[in-house]
């Protein structure tokens, strides 16, 4: 295939010529790629538009945490808080997932520090994992891993959180990570049969999940958008009230 501009009607065409037939086939991409264009343009409009005030609320909340004393209202604040952290990661994620979909994302391949990312990973979510006091078992096999640093830090902090939700106070959440593959283990509420064909779909959560946790429904349909982009495959076994297992194979 060949791609040009036809300047003058500002047409986007590929062609692909058959020399054997002498066949010549067209194909006018103008809508498509104006409509993936127009596409990123509003949700980066829209992230930079709802960006603004959000930083602005989440340092009025700082300087008035460092102002109050009460416990009742450090509380609600806490609470406002984590709020404004959620909605921030919810536009971020649109804005990655939509980039991923357009084929806009480009990969930054390069060897990483798996223990490093792990270890990022965990001090990230520490505010969840804490308060349910959740133990987080770990076994990694491998110093460094070639791939895309934000993809794998996302992948691993995505399952990883999703463990976390879903898993009952005092359980055990364990990761493992070799050479060939990752896993994120859980001893949750699992996975409703009638409901895995849906879990990867953007912002589809479980009857149960929606009792359980708040959540955005777009985690996991992050997650197989940047397995697909790898290369990676993903697979799921999930038992209901029993926990779930995600496993993502590198190669």
């Amino acid at each position: 295939n060949a791609y040009f501009f036809e300047l003058h009607s500002k047409r986007f065409v590929s062609f692909r010529f058959l020399s054997k037939k002498n066949l010549l086939f067209v194909n006018d991409l103008t809508e498509e790629r104006n409509l993936s264009e127009a596409k990123l343009d509003f949700v980066t409009a829209i992230s930079h538009e709802l960006f603004t005030p959000l930083s602005a609320s989440k340092a009025n909340v700082f300087l008035l945490k460092d102002l109050e004393d009460d416990p009742e209202k450090l509380k609600i604040l806490g609470k406002v808080e984590r709020s404004l952290d959620r909605m921030e990661t919810i536009i971020r994620q649109l804005k990655v997932l939509t980039m991923i979909q357009l084929g806009l994302y480009e990969l930054k391949m390069e060897h990483i520090s798996v223990e490093e990312i792990v270890h990022r990973v965990l001090e990230e979510l520490r505010e969840k994992i804490e308060p349910k006091k959740i133990k987080v078992n770990v076994f990694v096999d491998v110093e460094t891993i070639e791939t895309d640093r934000f993809v794998f830090h996302t992948i691993l902090k995505n399952l990883v959180s999703n463990a976390v939700k879903y898993s009952y106070p005092d359980s055990v959440v364990e990761i493992s990570i070799t050479g060939e593959r990752l896993s994120v283990k859980d001893q949750g509420i699992g996975i409703k049969e009638e409901e895995k064909s849906r879990i990867f779909e953007r912002f589809y959560r479980g009857s149960e999940a929606l009792k359980m946790a708040p959540g955005s429904g777009l985690g996991l349909s992050i997650v197989k958008h940047l397995c697909d982009t790898m290369g990676y495959r993903l697979e799921v076994n999930s038992q209901w009230l029993i926990g779930s297992e995600f496993i993502v194979y590198f190669k």
